[in-house]
């Protein structure tokens, strides 16, 4: 645990990255960007960037470059929920797909407002949060709604329900 930044991948390749999951997971190691992107693009997945920290207008950049190098079509999405780090990714990529996440101390009103600028964007709504009334006043303003995070099969139904574009889950349960 710590903050992954101040590591090098040397250190980080040694270390256990999946037990704490479960223990099928054990001795699983971190992937750098390109190994996750290439096991992305082996599996037809389509990527969540979450961006956990600032970073350099080159880092952003390396970051889109890398990810548009094996996904032409924009189809990887960056995730975060500090504003200023979305408009970073925009400023590489006018295209780029963004995601933010909800702070749980705002309104939809203030979300909204304070994200219109980033359009097209995905809102994504901690679930216990979402309501009809926030899923239509997103969707009246130009946003897709996903929720995070979901991990069961009931709760993904009973959402979907409510009209969401999409969900995030930690769950590795298989159909």
């Amino acid at each position: 645990s710590g903050i992954v930044s101040g590591l090098t991948y040397s250190y980080l390749n040694t270390l256990d990255a999946g037990s704490w999951k479960s223990s099928y997971f054990t001795g699983v190691k971190v992937p750098t960007f390109t190994e996750a992107l290439e096991c992305c693009v082996r599996n037809n997945l389509i990527p969540m960037v979450e961006i956990k920290a600032d970073a350099t207008a080159e880092q952003y950049k390396t970051l889109v470059d890398t990810a548009n190098k094996y996904f032409a079509n924009n189809e990887v999405i960056f995730a975060t929920s500090v504003k200023n780090r979305l408009e970073a990714i925009r400023e590489q990529d006018q295209t780029a797909q963004l995601l933010r996440f909800a702070n749980d101390n705002f309104g939809v009103e203030h979300f909204i407002s304070d994200s219109m600028g980033l359009k097209p964007l995905i809102m994504s709504v901690f679930y216990v949060r979402i309501d009809q009334n926030y899923v239509d006043r997103l969707h009246e303003t130009g946003f897709k709604v996903h929720a995070h995070t979901l991990d069961n099969r009931q709760d993904i139904e009973e959402y979907s329900l409510l009209g969401i574009d999409g969900c995030l889950t930690s769950s590795s349960w298989s159909k």
